[in-house]
């Protein structure tokens, strides 16, 4: 019977930690796309969708991606949007709401404390306790300066760069609390159902 359990718990474990073994293509738009990269070319990127790895062949052109993180945990990241672009012989004035996005993309990481303390809640006490949590941490904006780690303190004087930044690091902050709330949850059941077995 422990052998069982033990068997029951890696199998939960691993499959619950698979989900985590994949290329996440992160791209200027927000979008993010779990793949299997097969190769980054100069001017484009050829991957394979990790839900049907012997599907189509993929291809994204490289200026339209942040970043790509691999499967290993490592990181790569691609050009910044540029502050200007010349046309027509004039320089002509940065997208500001586009740029502040895309620096919420690459910088903004203040969701982690509220990421590990709903998971850590499902985990040890169960979903329903852990919704209080991610309700209460997802429902409000970041606004301290401290959080918000914006790259460049001249941008986030501009109005619509500053919109922009914070509301794409809330998005990004519900999506990834509501993940680790996902995957707590689950492996919670997981144990839950390996208790239940291990009785009968």
């Amino acid at each position: 019977m422990k052998k069982q359990l033990i068997a029951t718990v890696i199998i939960t474990l691993y499959t619950s930690l698979s989900i985590f073994a994949q290329d996440i293509i992160t791209k200027r738009n927000g979008d993010e796309i779990k793949a299997k990269i097969i190769e980054v070319g100069t001017d484009d990127v050829k991957f394979k969708k990790f839900d049907n790895i012997d599907g189509p062949l993929f291809v994204v052109s490289k200026s339209d991606i942040i970043f790509i993180k691999y499967e290993n945990g490592s990181k790569e990241i691609f050009e910044d949007i540029k502050t200007s672009i010349l046309k027509n012989n004039q320089l002509l004035p940065i997208n500001w709401k586009l740029q502040g996005e895309d620096d919420a993309l690459r910088c903004y990481r203040g969701y982690r404390g509220a990421q590990v303390g709903t998971f850590f809640t499902c985990l040890i006490l169960g979903p329903l306790v852990g919704l209080i949590p991610a309700i209460s941490t997802s429902s409000v904006k970041p606004s301290k300066q401290k959080y918000l780690q914006y790259p460049n303190n001249n941008y986030f004087n501009n109005i619509e760069y500053k919109d922009a930044y914070i509301n794409r690091a809330y998005k990004r902050k519900k999506h990834k609390i509501w993940g680790m709330y996902g995957l707590g949850s689950g492996i919670f059941a997981g144990l839950v159902l390996v208790s239940v077995g291990k009785v009968k």
